[in-house]
C-alpha cells in the first residue's frame, strides 16, 4: 500500500534546518514498516521524518486493542494495565497537589476519561480533547460532559489553571500551533503536565531500535530532558519541576524485550524496567518523566 507522507524539514522547538539519522525503527506494533528518526544538530530534538499525513495517520492505531481508549480489560495484560493505572491516577493527583489543588482542567487527549473522572471526583472542574470517537464517549459517559474533538476544539484565552497531556504531545502533528494554544488557554499562573517517554533512559539504550517508546510512526516527537527546555524556550514558560514514572519503565521494558523476540520477554522486561529504575534514581533519566511547566 501506497501512504503518503510528509517530510519534515525542520525542527519544531529552534527552527533549524539541519536534520540528520539518528536511527531507523520498525513499527513493531502493527506494520512493521521502517520509519526514520532524526535529530536536529542544533537543539538534538529527534523527529520521526517521513511520516504519514495526517489523514493516513490513523492506519498505524490498533482499534480494538489500544489499551486506553478503553474501560474493560480484555485480558490478562489489560487487567494490570488498569491496576497500575489506578495507583498512577493517585501519584498523578498528588503530584498535581504539590502545585496547585482545584480549578478549571483541560485533559487533552484525555482517552477514555479515567483522569478526569479522577479529578473531578477530587473537585476540579474538567474537560476533555480525544480524537478517537469511541474513547470521547467513553470519556463523556464517565464525567458526565462534551468531550470534544481536537478538530472542532477551541477555547477562549486564559480559560484553564491546569492542562494535562499523559503521553499525548508525542502524537500531535501540528505541534507548533498546539504549544501556542497550550499557552493561550493557560490563566497566568496556570500549569502545563507533560508525561513524555525519555529516550536518555537506560531501558532505551539497553533495546535500541527494538525500544516500544519510540513506537513509530504514530510518535512524531522523541522528548528529553534537553529538548524539554528547548520547548519551554519556546513556549515562554517557567520548567518548575520533573518527576519520574516508574511503572512506565516496566510497562515499555516488557513490550521492548518481546519486540526483541525474547522467549520469557514478561520477566526479562521487568528485570530491565526494575534496573531502569534503579539507575534513574542516581541519574534522573527515567524511562518516562513528568515535566511541570508554568505560564508567567
Amino acid at each position: 500500500m501506497n501512504m503518503k507522507m510528509h517530510d519534515q524539514d525542520y525542527c519544531p522547538l529552534c527552527s533549524k534546518s539541519d536534520l540528520q539519522v539518528f536511527r531507523e525503527v520498525s513499527d513493531w506494533r502493527g506494520s512493521q514498516e521502517t520509519f526514520t528518526i532524526r535529530q536536529c544538530t542544533n537543539c538534538h530534538f529527534l523527529i520521526t521524518t517521513p511520516r504519514p499525513v495526517n489523514e493516513e495517520l490513523g492506519r498505524y492505531y490498533p482499534s480494538e486493542d489500544y489499551v486506553s481508549h478503553t474501560d474493560k480489560p480484555k485480558g490478562l495484560f489489560d487487567k494490570v494495565y488498569f491496576a497500575v493505572q489506578q495507583k498512577n491516577l493517585k501519584d498523578k493527583h498528588q503530584k498535581i497537589s504539590k502545585f496547585i489543588t482545584q480549578g478549571q482542567l483541560l485533559d487533552y487527549g484525555c482517552g477514555a476519561g479515567s483522569f478526569m473522572q479522577f479529578m473531578k471526583q477530587n473537585s476540579w472542574e474538567v474537560e476533555g480533547v480525544e480524537l478517537s470517537e469511541q474513547a470521547a464517549a467513553i470519556a463523556s459517559k464517565r464525567v458526565g460532559a462534551k468531550v470534544l474533538s481536537p478538530l472542532n476544539y477551541e477555547k477562549k484565552e486564559a480559560s484553564f489553571d491546569l492542562i494535562t497531556l499523559w503521553h499525548v504531545l508525542e502524537h500531535l502533528p501540528e505541534i507548533e500551533d498546539r504549544l501556542v494554544d497550550f499557552y493561550r488557554w493557560l490563566k497566568p499562573g496556570g500549569y502545563l503536565f507533560l508525561a513524555l517517554p525519555n529516550h536518555r533512559s537506560l531501558d532505551a539504550r539497553h533495546f535500541g531500535s527494538h525500544w516500544a517508546a519510540w513506537d513509530v510512526p504514530i510518535h512524531l516527537w522523541h522528548f528529553n530532558q534537553e529538548s524539554m527546555k528547548q520547548l519551554a524556550k519556546r513556549m515562554e514558560m517557567e520548567w518548575v519541576d520533573t518527576f519520574p514514572m516508574p511503572f512506565d519503565a516496566y510497562y515499555v521494558s516488557m513490550i521492548s524485550a518481546k519486540n526483541k523476540g525474547q522467549t520469557f520477554w514478561p520477566l526479562s522486561g521487568l528485570w530491565r524496567g526494575w534496573r531502569s529504575n534503579v539507575q534513574a534514581q542516581r541519574t534522573g533519566e527515567a524511562s518516562s518523566l513528568i515535566y511541570v511547566l508554568k505560564k508567567a
